[in-house]
């Protein structure tokens, strides 16, 4: 969900901004609009759901009438926080299109907690259940969280409201690929002695800049019990009845937690490589998902690094996994993701206009539309044999090709 303020009152603005902060409420200071800009002819209000703030000195019949031109533009929940000072106008606010009238001299805290937690509840039983994207690697879980991380936080920046949890039991590092340190990680949820509820799954994540909540992973070198592997499935269904959309940070389709929501997702991703080893592990996950009878009809294979000159032939690549939708490439930008790694950032914020970025947001506005054909998966026609027999031939061209260098 999203949040802004309408500033026309510095100081109330302040004290708005400031409370939302102690409340853990992620109201970034671009999101804070002078009249100037909200009244320009240019200015969209296509900003995703959430809560619109004004602030005023007084009520005035300006603000009255910005009030109404917003409501005429937007379907947010519009907040007044003025002085209450003059019921009749506080009432002609009202009938203008806002929501709610706070009293910027009342308790700000209670009063702005109470109506952003409402709010956002609300506005989740009107969207209905959350979409559930689970991503997986075929070899390479490093693959799996930068993509993870990445579309989650395209989603997110999109005006999505965008949770991703971080299930590797083992040991996750996603929120070290976001640069951030959480006070609370999965463990503290799976042990509970009396289940989990959604306030406590919303108190154990962590907000990003990028807008997304993150459930982090437990510290490395865990050893995952069962009660961890039961509670994965009631996180990420408590975390559907909160947001718009879920990526489930997976280790593959072998271990118990990925088993459960693999059978329950909306769409699936699987990472990998377009070179030998990666592709027999990735034939492997496709049969192993056929064993588990999980229908593959809304999957995408995301092949990342694809712009290097030794790799094998896509076409030949996707024939042999028998992809009916094909892969999608993820181009190859070392230094635009070797960046945003050691930073901690996603890589499409910190390098938006990298083609490596373009290709995640692209994949992520697919995804958060995608839904699941109700077909079972098809065996991959291309035997083991198959995939070798691939890679054989096309090294051995390379090697009698007259134009290649001796």
């Amino acid at each position: 969900m999203q949040l802004w303020i309408v500033s026309n009152s510095e100081p109330t603005t302040a004290r708005v901004l400031n409370t939302l902060s102690d409340l853990d409420f992620d109201c970034p200071l671009e999101h804070v609009l002078g009249l100037s800009t909200v009244l320009a002819d240019s200015f969209s209000w296509d900003m995703g759901e959430g809560v619109v703030f004004v602030t005023a000195d007084e009520v005035s019949g300006d603000l009255i009438g910005l009030v109404s031109e917003i409501r005429s533009s937007s379907s947010n929940s519009i907040v007044v926080v003025a002085p209450a000072s003059d019921s009749r106008r506080m009432l002609q606010a009202i009938r203008a299109g806002a929501d709610d009238f706070l009293d910027v001299e009342s308790d700000l805290r209670r009063e702005i907690g109470d109506l952003v937690t409402r709010v956002f509840y609300e506005q989740r039983r009107s969207v209905g259940r959350g979409r559930l994207v689970s991503v997986f690697p075929a070899y390479s879980q490093g693959d799996c969280d930068l993509t993870a991380v990445n579309l989650a936080a395209a989603s997110a920046r999109g005006g999505r409201s965008c949770a991703l949890l971080d299930l590797n039991l083992s040991g996750g590092d996603l929120a070290t690929y976001l640069g951030v340190s959480p006070q609370h990680t999965v463990n503290d949820l799976v042990h509970q002695p009396d289940g989990i509820d959604e306030g406590m799954l919303h108190q154990a994540m962590t907000r990003h800049d990028s807008g997304l909540a993150l459930l982090a992973g437990p510290p490395s070198m865990c050893s995952p019990d069962d009660d961890a592997h039961h509670a994965c499935r009631t996180i990420a269904s408590l975390a559907q009845d909160s947001f718009s959309l879920v990526f489930a940070c997976l280790t593959g389709a072998h271990s118990p937690e990925s088993v459960q929501l693999l059978e329950r997702s909306d769409s699936l991703v699987m990472t990998m490589r377009l070179d030998l080893i990666s592709i027999c592990r990735a034939k492997k996950q496709l049969d192993r998902l056929r064993d588990l009878s999980v229908s593959t009809g809304a999957l995408r294979v995301v092949a990342l690094e694809t712009s290097g000159a030794v790799q094998l032939p896509l076409k030949e690549v996707t024939r042999v996994l028998d992809l009916e939708d094909g892969i999608v490439c993820i181009p190859d930008d070392q230094q635009a993701v070797s960046m945003s790694v050691n930073i901690g950032a996603p890589v499409v914020q910190e390098s938006p206009a990298s083609a490596v970025s373009k290709a995640f947001v692209e994949l992520a506005g697919t995804l958060a539309e995608r839904t699941r054909e109700a077909k079972p998966p098809a065996k991959a026609a291309a035997s083991q044999g198959s995939v070798f027999s691939l890679a054989s031939s096309m090294f051995r061209g390379a090697k009698t090709n007259p134009g290649s260098k001796k």
